[in-house]
């Protein structure tokens, strides 16, 4: 089989990225091909070095006609079986490539959020969520759009955890309380924009073991983001210089899990939150859209159900205290700590060993792939039309047209492609509806024009690449 993975992303490194390279690698371990289609970057040279086939692209829309020519080119000489994209920017480019290609397209839906999933699910063949919290979120949203026949396309796939790597060995064990005397509690997260609401969460958790706590705490913040610097300073003006914080920046397999190690609590979401129940440790699952709380023998089926935060309504959900009563509840009883580590690794093995979820994925890759064996007879150069037609349908919605007065007009088309070719034309709706005015095509996307009687009236554009056109009207003008 030979599998593409579209996939967009702002930071450089991430869950997501780490969910895509562990499929990646379960494809080339069992001897498929897997190429991965995402921005030039950290994660590019990663894929490389593993022997992961990479096709560069900015997911702007002018570098799409090349982006699926490249495509196109790989398809004809070695057959895409199934494509397996990642949501926005990455979901409209595969959506495009399914349809001209005539490829099965697989969409991972990784948090509380839809991506005009009511308006593409015809497109579809599966949707996998990464847990049943959001799973049931998706079909809420469908149901009230009223869309029928989809719910046996979604299935729960959740996040695995590479348990060769993040696993409590005993001799990896490092440096804990009982050596030094100090509890080492660690915030693991992505610190940007979006991740607002844990690093909240995470100002309580530090300003009450900056006063109430009668433990030595220290805090390791792993992780790198846009709002570094301004974290930094707000944990200065909170601790007063009274509490270690250390920021030891992003890290990753051996290296992060031996952050996992040398923590004596951890407060993290999602993937992270299950690396660290992997290592043994007591973890507060906290994600971008609510708080679950420390995950124990009582609260993991909660955990479990949201991707361990995914699910939720941030602030208007979070019980003030929260943090501070679970803090309790570990720094004053190692004993415990120790118990529901151990639970937690317990929760990890039986539920996200990263080894048998992909083999899971690559089961509806076979199934699947064996439901596309007939070649999908078209030359590349009808291919490269049929996408550039696709491609305007889906950029190019409408004239925009801004009255300058009382008959002068100018019309517009936003152009997010680039080398398009436009003509410009005036009809006049009456007794008969006739062409008043023509601009031959050219290069721009404005068209200025001073309306010289009355009537009503509508303009006209037609937009074409060398191999494709289509056609919009504007609303109805109306000439006093």
């Amino acid at each position: 089989m030979h599998i593409l993975i579209p996939v967009f992303f702002n930071a450089p490194a991430g869950g997501l990225h780490e969910n895509v390279f562990s499929t990646a690698k379960e494809c080339i371990k069992n001897k498929h091909e897997v190429t991965v289609l995402c921005k030039e970057g950290v994660f590019t040279n990663k894929l490389l070095k593993s022997g992961v086939n990479v096709i560069n692209t900015t997911f702007d829309p002018s570098d799409l006609p090349r982006t699926f020519k490249e495509i196109a080119q790989l398809h004809s000489h070695r057959k895409i079986d199934i494509i397996h994209t990642h949501p926005f920017h990455s979901r409209k480019i595969a959506q495009l490539v399914s349809k001209v290609l005539g490829i099965p397209l697989f969409l991972t839906m990784h948090g509380k959020y839809y991506d005009q999933i009511g308006k593409n699910i015809d497109d579809i063949d599966l949707v996998f969520t990464v847990s049943e919290g959001i799973k049931e979120h998706l079909l809420k949203y469908l149901d009230k759009a009223k869309k029928h026949d989809y719910r046996h396309k979604f299935f729960v796939v959740p996040n695995g955890v590479d348990r060769k790597i993040f696993n409590c060995d005993q001799d990896l064990i490092l440096e804990s309380e009982n050596e030094s005397g100090v509890i080492n509690i660690s915030l693991v997260t992505r610190l940007d924009k979006d991740k607002e609401f844990i690093i909240n969460i995470f100002y309580k958790a530090l300003e009450f073991t900056s006063r109430n706590s009668s433990k030595r705490v220290k805090w390791t913040i792993v992780g790198e983001g846009t709002l570094k610097d301004e974290i930094i300073e707000r944990c200065n003006r909170i601790t007063e210089g009274k509490l270690e914080v250390q920021f030891v920046g992003w890290k990753e397999d051996e290296a992060l899990r031996d952050e996992y190690l040398k923590s004596d609590i951890i407060l993290a979401p999602g993937r992270c939150a299950l690396e660290g129940m992997s290592c043994g440790k007591p973890v507060i699952a906290l994600g971008s859209k609510g708080y679950i709380g420390l995950i124990d023998h009582k609260n993991w089926m909660q955990g479990v159900y949201s991707n361990f935060g995914g699910v939720g309504n941030k602030a208007e959900d979070y019980s003030e205290g929260s943090v501070e009563n679970d803090l309790i509840t570990l720094l004053n009883n190692k004993v415990y700590r120790d118990e529901v580590g151990k639970f937690s690794e317990s929760l990890v093995t039986q539920f996200f060993d990263e080894e048998k979820i992909n083999q899971n994925i690559l089961g509806y890759y076979k199934m699947y792939s064996l439901k596309n064996e007939q070649t999908h007879s078209i030359t590349i150069d009808e291919a490269e039309a049929e996408m550039e037609k696709l491609l305007l349908s889906s950029e190019v919605k409408e004239i925009f047209m801004d009255k300058k007065s009382v008959r002068e007009y100018d019309f517009s088309i936003d152009n997010t492609i680039g080398n398009l070719q436009y003509g410009w034309y005036i009809y006049e709706y009456g007794v008969e509806n006739r062409l008043v005015d023509r601009k031959p095509f050219g290069d721009s996307n404005h068209y200025n024009y001073h309306f010289s009687h009355k009537g009503k009236f509508k303009a006209k554009c037609i937009i074409k690449t060398p191999n494709a056109k289509i056609s919009l009207f504007s609303k109805e003008i109306n000439i006093q």
